[in-house]
């Protein structure tokens, strides 16, 4: 089952229709400052972007100064200086609020074009600060491949950087509607942290980073805010060794946390997205909260899912195995499902979770043409007031190897077995689909 839609052919046609200027911000252009770099600045390894000539628009008389050049000069100071010295230099952004303007971006070995960004991000630089880069209005059009931060994907991936503490404002509400507009697009080789940043506003994904056939290695997700996005909140893809942990979601079109790992036709049973942890998140108010697609040898625990349109937890398999996967100790509240599952999988465990205010069923198994299989259910609590609702609904196929052991069904009213605990609508459900200890608490008594 294949949800995606990968962007193979990128229309920048799509990028002006008129929109594609800095033109409109000239009254102040940037001017980014020289190679020279101080003293001051050479002991502490910090590039403060207001000395480097950047300034707030919240001064007067800068309301509409465009500070890409200048931050694009530090980052390229820094890069340049971890690149001769292998020791790495901190891009600072000051309080206030730094307007960006937009720039080609190709790729450094084809040189073909490869959308367009305000930033190109490079291995061994930090970035911090308690400022905010906003994209200034009215840079792209309908279709454009944007993102705020952008990094090399065919050579030169992104590695040992940082991104801390920031505010990236995509400004949705003044450019063209869009689902691929993103915030942060980095192609990553290994060592990548991003932490700590609000990333607002995106006409995209909030944070999305990438890694390729070669899986990016080391890479972390940590108490970040990501709000209002057309699409995904946070989506890593094709990685090894992952950790998404302590960050808040909400308010995206898609997704809240998704995660990838499929390797196309041909690859089964290997997938390319293993070894991850997604701990202590909080998503609401998105599509489905934790999308776990084609990915092995992970945990997804303690995370609080609420308002959810689809499914809290769901894990897909497109063509490899998706295997070793614990949903464990999680709070599913206000969606239609709890936890989905498509596709064969392999020893895939869901328990101690707790799934209150479900809409259509706690558990949902199969769908279109697909079977369902290997998954154990056990010790998790099933909120069943309204006893329309099933525990499990069965669609798709084949439906085997599924096991409920020792599950807890909450009532406070009516009896347990005034309506089907199970609904199917699969072709078939094998005699290897068993229930055993159902463990029934009734809160009315």
């Amino acid at each position: 089952m294949n949800r995606r839609v990968f962007i193979k052919n990128i229309t920048l046609g799509m990028i002006a229709t008129g929109l594609f200027s800095a033109t409109s911000y000239s009254a102040l252009t940037s001017k980014p400052a020289d190679n020279k770099i101080n003293s001051t600045e050479k002991q502490s390894g910090i590039l403060n972007i207001i000395d480097m000539g950047a300034h707030s628009n919240l001064e007067k008389g800068y309301e509409k100064f465009d500070n890409r050049g200048i931050i694009q000069k530090a980052i390229d100071l820094c890069s340049q200086h971890y690149l001769s010295t292998g020791n790495k230099w901190t891009v600072y952004i000051p309080n206030g609020v730094f307007l960006a303007t937009i720039t080609l971006f190709y790729h450094e070995d084809t040189k073909k074009l490869y959308g367009i960004c305000c930033l190109e991000m490079k291995s061994g630089v930090i970035l911090k600060g308690e400022g905010t880069i906003k994209v200034a209005d009215r840079q792209y059009g309908p279709g454009a491949f944007f993102r705020i931060l952008a990094s090399q994907r065919n050579i030169n991936r992104l590695h040992d950087c940082q991104i801390s503490d920031l505010v990236l404002d995509g400004n949705k509400d003044n450019q063209i509607k869009n689902i691929q507009a993103s915030n942060i697009i980095l192609e990553c080789s290994s060592n990548v942290i991003i932490s700590n940043i609000k990333s607002l506003n995106a006409n995209g994904n909030g944070i999305q980073i990438r890694g390729g056939n070669s899986p990016a290695v080391q890479l972390s997700v940590i108490n970040n805010y990501i709000d209002n996005c057309s699409y995904i909140g946070i989506q890593v893809s094709q990685f090894s060794d992952l950790k998404i942990t302590g960050n808040h979601v909400k308010g995206c079109d898609n997704n809240g946390i998704d995660i990838y790992g499929d390797l196309g036709n041909g690859s089964y049973p290997k997938t390319n997205g293993n070894n991850f942890e997604i701990k202590n998140n909080i998503v609401e108010n998105c599509l489905n909260g934790i999308f776990l697609e084609t990915v092995s040898d992970g945990t997804v625990i303690n995370n609080k899912l609420t308002n959810i349109k689809d499914g809290c937890v769901h894990i897909n398999r497109i063509h490899g195995l998706p295997s070793n996967v614990n949903i464990i100790s999680n709070e599913m509240n206000d969606a239609q499902y709890g936890f989905r599952a498509t596709g064969d999988m392999h020893n895939i465990g869901v328990s101690d979770n707790k799934m209150y205010n479900i809409h259509s069923s706690f558990v949902s198994l199969g769908g279109g043409q697909g079977n369902c299989s290997n998954i154990d259910f056990e010790n998790n609590y099933f909120n069943r007031d309204d006893q329309k609702i099933p525990i499990a609904r069965f669609a798709g196929k084949i439906i085997s190897a599924i096991k409920f052991n020792n599950n807890s069904i909450i009532i406070s009213k009516g009896s347990l077995l005034n309506n089907n605990l199970v609904i199917s609508t699969a072709e078939r459900v094998t005699n290897s689909v068993t229930y055993q200890n159902w463990v029934v608490v009734n809160t009315a008594q």
